[in-house]
């Protein structure tokens, strides 16, 4: 009798294969539910971020930055860290809102769908992730990160798209990487016995997984911990001695460690973290990580009161060091359970402590001057507790014996209910200034930036009295703050004290010459002060920062008609129509004289308000 060969297999009944199909199909629609979950449950939740404005330092990084709104800020997004100002060299983040300004302009409420699409995103390739890396609780952790509170501030902030930029990168970067060396649930074998793919052998996937890194890096540094929660993968899977591997990761660290540095030299440069207020002994950096490593944890589990700035700790008590030693016995403990346990634990906290070591306090950094946490340095730390979170419920609930299966899912859906609440209130805060700084300051009236930032919400309130009152103590408290004395400076302007706001705006401008609205408003209280000379001056300076800003051509023309300067009046009145033809039907101090010399133009051969 003929014996069959053991390399082929008896080929499926069709029985089978409809079973097979069937269990395909099902797949299929799960997937897609999911997927489709992930989306819907993000879009609802922020939804009240429709209403939402612009904050804080989205001025610096968006409304009232010149290289945006010029496609020539590339060139500098890419090719410079000198001209950025007060903001980092994310060039990716720089580039997409550029791309964003010059599609819809700044209409908020495009800028907010992106954040909000890309957290989506987000939420999905987590996912896909930890559904690769088996965990049971994969969809509850993704819906969770999508919607938890405490990433409500990087969602709903602007200029915070570098998270969510760097993260969609991140993410996609740990996929590849994943598929790439083969972890994950195993691919069927072929009718052969031979699996289709082999660990390493797809470069294409490398070289996706290694771009996305480095995009991600360019977006924002802190996704440079990437290839040491790899390796807490790997360790967690029992692979982290595999040679192949670490040869792969080493370029990876090469490069973070590079972008790493420029992050650090222009953080300490242009943006200006160096002097007495950044000096840190290692004993108070050691305090301040032992504080902030649980800070985040307790946020995570009572995300109440959730701010834009919480109170700055202080340093000179030494019983904080029982939140340092408190987080070596944690690691300590994990550690030897580790046999009883499994490695899981530990991995999930060893990632967190990876992926938030670079906010913990001892690498500085500009936001230490008035606070040592934000919500949104957890971005993507709060994965690892979380994921640990999740299981924990799924291995609970395994023991409620029959009800096993119905149980995870009600406490999920009770989860994803409240934190969807929580977050939903929570984003109706970002729909004014006024609303969020006022609810900032409700708990948190002793932070001399609260106080300014709160000021300048009632300075446009026309609340001068109580405004000026929060912005002088907030200077009192921190004299000479940059932070708080472009405010302080706005507050004597539009209260008629000229004088003192031209001093504010001078000292402002020594330490940021770059600001144009600062130029402007210097220029302002000069011409207040009948001192038409220098006011020209400062315009000309805002105009070289803002070269297509028309409605500032148009100062400068009736600045220079002020001073007598007849014939420069005219030409920067035309100047600013060629920007702006709808500047014709503009009428100032110059029109009496300079506009009979003016031929007619036709207000309809550009756009109005085009820049």
């Amino acid at each position: 009798m003929k014996r069959k060969s053991p390399s082929k297999s008896a080929a499926p009944t069709p029985e089978a294969a409809a079973i097979a199909k069937s269990a395909a199909e099902r797949s299929k629609w799960r997937t897609i539910l999911a997927i489709g979950g992930l989306l819907l449950l993000t879009l609802a939740v922020y939804y009240p971020l429709r209403w939402g404005v612009f904050l804080w330092d989205d001025s610096a990084w968006l409304t009232n930055n010149p290289l945006i709104h010029h496609w020539r800020g590339f060139e500098i997004f890419w090719f410079s860290t000198k001209a950025m100002g007060e903001v980092q060299y994310y060039p990716m983040t720089l580039s997409l809102l550029s791309i964003e300004y010059h599609i819809w302009g700044l209409q908020t409420l495009p800028y907010h769908l992106v954040n909000v699409l890309f957290q989506a995103a987000n939420a999905i390739l987590l996912w896909l992730i930890l559904r690769r890396l088996e965990f049971r609780s994969a969809w509850l952790v993704a819906a969770l990160f999508a919607i938890h509170p405490i990433q409500v501030e990087t969602v709903g902030w602007v200029a915070e798209v570098k998270n969510v930029l760097s993260g969609f990168f991140y993410f996609l970067a740990l996929l590849s990487f994943l598929k790439f060396i083969d972890v994950g649930p195993k691919t069927p074998a072929t009718p052969d016995g031979i699996n289709s793919e082999k660990p390493y052998q797809n470069h294409q996937l490398y070289v996706v997984s290694t771009l996305c890194f480095l995009f991600g890096l360019l977006s924002k540094t802190a996704v440079c911990t990437l290839p040491v929660a790899i390796l807490v993968i790997l360790w967690w899977k029992d692979r982290w001695r595999d040679r192949e591997i670490i040869l792969r990761l080493i370029p990876w660290f090469i490069i973070a460690l590079i972008i790493g540095m420029v992050t650090i030299h222009v953080e300490h440069t242009s943006v200006g973290t160096h002097g007495a207020d950044w000096r840190f002994t290692i004993g108070q950096r050691i305090l301040i990580a032992g504080h902030a490593f649980w800070f985040y944890l307790i946020k995570l589990l009572w995300p109440h009161p959730l701010l834009m700035i919480y109170p700055r700790w202080h340093l000179g008590n030494s019983i904080g060091y029982i939140w340092a030693i408190a987080a070596v016995a944690l690691f300590a403990g994990l550690w030897f359970m580790k046999d009883r346990i499994g490695r899981g634990p530990m991995a999930a906290m060893l990632f967190y402590l990876v992926t938030i070591g670079p906010v913990l306090g001892f690498i500085t950094f500009y936001t230490q001057l008035y606070s040592f946490v934000a919500d949104h340095y957890q971005y993507l730390a709060c994965i690892g507790p979380m994921v640990l979170a999740g299981e924990f419920i799924y291995w609970a609930t395994d023991k409620t014996g029959p009800w096993k299966h119905a149980v995870p899912i009600w406490v999920a859906a009770a989860l994803v209910v409240i934190a969807g609440w929580i977050s939903f209130n929570q984003s109706r805060l970002y729909d004014s200034d006024y609303s969020l700084w006022h609810y900032v300051y409700q708990h948190n009236r002793k932070s001399f930036i609260v106080k300014a930032l709160y000021g300048a919400t009632l300075l446009e309130r026309q609340q001068y009295g109580p405004a000026m009152t929060q912005l002088v103590t907030a200077n009192a408290m921190h004299r000479h703050a940059i932070a708080v004395i472009f405010n302080l400076a706005g507050g004597y302007m539009v209260t008629g004290h000229y004088r003192h706001a031209l001093h504010y705006y001078g000292w402002y401008l020594q330490h940021d010459p770059g600001s144009a609205d600062a130029w402007t408003d210097a220029a302002n209280c000069l011409v207040a002060l009948r001192a038409y000379e220098p006011a020209a001056r400062d315009l000309a300076e805002a105009l070289k920062l803002k070269p297509n800003f028309s409605a500032g051509w148009m100062e400068l023309a009736h600045v220079s008609y002020l001073a007598g300067h007849l014939k420069y009046a005219e030409k920067f009145y035309r100047h600013a129509i060629r920007l702006d033809p709808s500047m014709a039907n503009v009428k100032l101090a110059v029109s009496a004289k300079i506009l009979p010399q003016i031929p007619a133009r036709s207000a309809t051969s550009r756009p109005a308000g085009h820049r």
